[in-house]
């Protein structure tokens, strides 16, 4: 099969396209997904940048943390 022959076969393809409507509704459900995919990496080197900034404070003496007889809860 020729490249033109191949071309040509494709010419004849038919495509299944959704209603608008259907395709708008899956895109409002989809795009946050898809918005999120890229967001724990950056949000890990966020944190990572920020913690390597404070310990640089904290162990320049920029920063100094008080002792404190008070135990710390944990998050759920």
């Amino acid at each position: 099969m020729t490249h033109d022959s191949q071309r040509q076969h494709l010419f004849g393809a038919e495509l299944a396209v959704p209603p608008t409507a259907w395709a708008h509704a899956v895109d409002v459900v989809i795009a946050p997904m898809i918005d999120n995919i890229g967001r724990p990496g950056m949000q890990f080197r966020t944190r990572a940048a920020f913690r390597d900034a404070l310990l640089r404070k904290l162990a320049s003496g920029a920063f100094r943390v008080e002792h404190s007889e008070d135990p710390i809860e944990e998050s759920p």
